[in-house]
């Protein structure tokens, strides 16, 4: 029984090897704790006293109460470990990248208002240069706003221009249909793999 009670032990040390007895988890101080690492440093501190207790009761436990006792709070301390992992899961995950939203309606078509008063095609594409630069744009809004250039080399320099700034470049492909010209859809092709 008592080899039981001491593997029990052994194997909640083990889960937590890489950190030791009475510490908590290293993490960058410039960070500020969220409060799910909060939690799960207080549940590590807390775990570590039980398991600590335990081993101190283990080694003097002579009747079965104390026994029992060490039962407890071994069995305490794999509840704790097993929130504690979950809690530590939630709080290290990697945030999920922040989808970048395209214009809105109104917003894009200011911008399209914008382009069509220019008259030629470079200076739409010094327009759009100020304007994409702080917003993101859909590829249907890509699409609309190559229609307006008169040639496909400034249907090229413009797709080459916003397509950082792309909010679905899974779409891109799209705004191909918008180039009169079969070597330009290539070149703007083998120019957006080169990137």
């Amino acid at each position: 029984m008592m080899r039981l009670f001491a593997c029990a032990a052994l194997a909640c040390l083990l889960a937590f090897s890489s950190v030791g007895l009475g510490q908590t988890p290293s993490r960058p101080v410039e960070r500020p704790l969220t409060p799910a690492a909060a939690r799960a440093e207080a549940a590590l501190r807390d775990l570590a006293a039980d398991i600590r207790e335990a081993r101190l009761m283990l080694d003097r436990a002579a009747d079965r109460r104390t026994r029992e006792r060490i039962e407890t709070l071994l069995l305490r301390a794999e509840t704790q470990a097993n929130q504690l992992r979950k809690d530590l899961a939630l709080a290290t995950a990697p945030a999920a990248p922040a989808v970048p939203q395209p214009a809105s309606a109104e917003d894009f078509a200011t911008v399209l208002k914008g382009l069509k008063a220019e008259r030629f095609d470079d200076g739409r594409l010094a327009f759009l240069e100020l304007a994409v630069s702080k917003r993101y744009l859909s590829s249907a809004q890509v699409r609309t706003l190559l229609s307006e250039f008169a040639f496909d080399e400034g249907r090229l320099k413009t797709a080459l221009l916003v397509h950082p700034r792309v909010s679905d470049p899974e779409n891109f492909f799209t705004v191909l249909d918008t180039f009169k010209f079969s070597s330009s859809k290539e070149e703007l092709r083998s120019k957006l793999k080169g990137k």
